[in-house]
């Protein structure tokens, strides 16, 4: 009988063991599919209502069927509104966020897209200005200016695209399928993930749309779309003395440290679409390298790595 009660306990903590793991291995999953959930989050508002995306809504947001640009359902904001979705844990390096917008006249700040970190500070802004621009603020090594993308057309949708880069602190803007705003610096320089997303009016007055929203990680289940610009490569990159550099038409090169101050302006005499940079002067660090064409148009930005030997 002793024999017999061994061998019923041994297999009654053998088969609670097994019980626990599983039970463990349920939590787990669950914590687990719980926090990726998050993402990829869509939402066409074609619910009609802002409770299934569990948006955060204030001001005069309204789910509406004037003019969507897909389905039946858009959010419209006149005068001041905002809509708002935040996110619990963002711990992938390559985000992408995906929407429409469109504004009714090109003389307010109707519609503009912020992008904050768990600190609530500004990483990404991209916004129809009352100038008649699509802009996007530039980082650091843009002196954290805003750049003018694409002149807009009042009420038309326009299809935006951003794809940040959490570990360059950098981000893409798409307009149309189009490259815009190429390898631009985050607002605030930060190591944080990002959290809040949100679209709001910038002033009191005016109109604007907003439909089809998706943030996802990774580039999948986009098609890139051809670059416009001009291909610029540099090399060795982390580079101690001499940067190579190859593209076409490249004439003027303006260096920008860290901080967004412009250290040197260089003027390059390419044989062969090829020149080099001296940059053994520089201390070492990251510095943005701007290019551009004799006439000082803009062709590209390369973030460069100065290093010791």
């Amino acid at each position: 009988s002793g024999a017999l009660k061994f061998i019923i306990m041994k297999n009654f903590y053998s088969i609670k063991k097994q019980v626990t793991v599983i039970i463990l291995s349920l939590f787990l999953f669950g914590f687990g599919f719980n926090v990726k959930a998050q993402l990829p989050f869509s939402d066409g508002f074609e619910s009609g209502n802002f409770t299934s995306g569990n948006w955060t809504v204030t001001g005069t947001s309204e789910i509406s069927t004037s003019d969507p640009y897909e389905g039946n359902y858009c959010v419209k904001g006149p005068s001041t509104w905002k809509i708002e979705k935040v996110f619990n844990s963002i711990s992938e390096n390559i985000i992408t966020t995906e929407f429409a917008m469109k504004a009714s006249q090109t003389g307010s700040n109707s519609v503009d897209m912020k992008i904050l970190d768990v600190n609530d500070q500004l990483l990404v802004n991209v916004f129809f200005r009352h100038t008649g621009y699509i802009c996007a603020y530039d980082g650091y090594g843009g002196n954290n200016s805003s750049t003018p993308l694409l002149a807009y057309n009042p009420d038309t949708w326009y299809k935006i695209k951003i794809v940040m880069n959490i570990q360059t602190q950098s981000y893409d803007v798409y307009i149309d399928g189009v490259l815009k705003a190429d390898d631009f610096d985050f607002f605030t320089i930060t190591n944080q993930p990002p959290k809040t997303f949100y679209w709001r009016s910038m002033e009191s007055w005016g109109t604007g749309w907003v439909d089809c929203v998706n943030i996802y990680t990774g580039t999948t289940g986009i098609n890139e779309p051809n670059i416009n610009e001009q291909n610029v490569q540099v090399f060795p990159n982390p580079v101690v003395n001499i940067l190579k550099v190859k593209g076409n038409n490249i004439a003027v090169c303006n260096i920008y440290s860290f901080d967004g101050k412009i250290v040197r302006k260089v003027y390059l005499n390419p044989i062969n679409n090829n020149c080099q940079i001296n940059v053994s002067n520089l201390s070492d660090g990251i510095y943005l390298f701007k290019f551009f064409d004799r006439d000082f148009n803009y062709i590209r930005s390369v973030k460069v790595f100065k290093k010791k030997i």
